[in-house]
């Protein structure tokens, strides 16, 4: 957990490693709610692996017209760094939604992936007493060009308009309309 509000503690973790493994963890950024820069986790990590982690929380709404996700990627935030054959497995995305702009991934650039990024069997939830219906769960400012984010196994979202919209990232899963209860949703 960080809540630090200096510029150096915009992240909760930042992830720019080779081969990391983080297993049953919870990473959560308390402060820097109304900042789109800010995230739990900054991923530059080649080949980390998260499983049965927990990002964000459910309790403490994001303010403002900003996309604050749990996972933010960002090429060379980390000088040198980008996320490269990330797999996240089994984990938990929590957001409690103050504005439609708040998502759980966010990829800023075309080339913030290499190769591929997989979530397997991930739960994405947007609280339900929040006050905003995001427009998307895993999304991006540009149309992935180096990699693509997979969505696979029986992943799922709770809450936003669509679980992804944006060109290269791919769902291999049925997901939860949230406008229209359940249904299966193409992205």
């Amino acid at each position: 957990m960080n809540g630090n509000t200096v510029d150096e503690g915009i992240w909760g973790v930042a992830e720019g490693g080779e081969y990391t493994v983080y297993e049953n963890c919870e990473f959560y950024k308390s402060t820097d709610l109304d900042q789109t820069t800010s995230a739990e986790v900054l991923c530059n990590g080649d080949s980390a692996q998260f499983r049965g982690c927990t990002f964000g929380s459910s309790s403490v709404a994001r303010s403002g017209g900003v996309i604050r996700p749990c996972v933010m990627l960002t090429r060379e935030t980390i000088t040198g760094k980008v996320a490269r054959d990330v797999t996240f497995e089994d984990c938990n995305f929590w957001i409690l939604a103050g504005n439609t702009a708040n998502a759980f991934v966010w990829a800023t650039t075309a080339t913030d992936v290499e190769r591929v990024m997989e979530f397997k069997d991930c739960a994405f939830h947007v609280a339900k007493n929040s006050t905003a219906t995001p427009a998307v769960g895993v999304g991006g400012a540009a149309a992935l060009t180096d990699g693509r984010i997979i969505l696979s196994g029986t992943t799922y979202e709770v809450g936003c308009m669509a679980l992804a919209t944006q060109t290269g990232i791919w769902s291999a899963a049925p997901t939860l309309a949230a406008a229209g209860g359940s249904a299966l949703q193409a992205t």
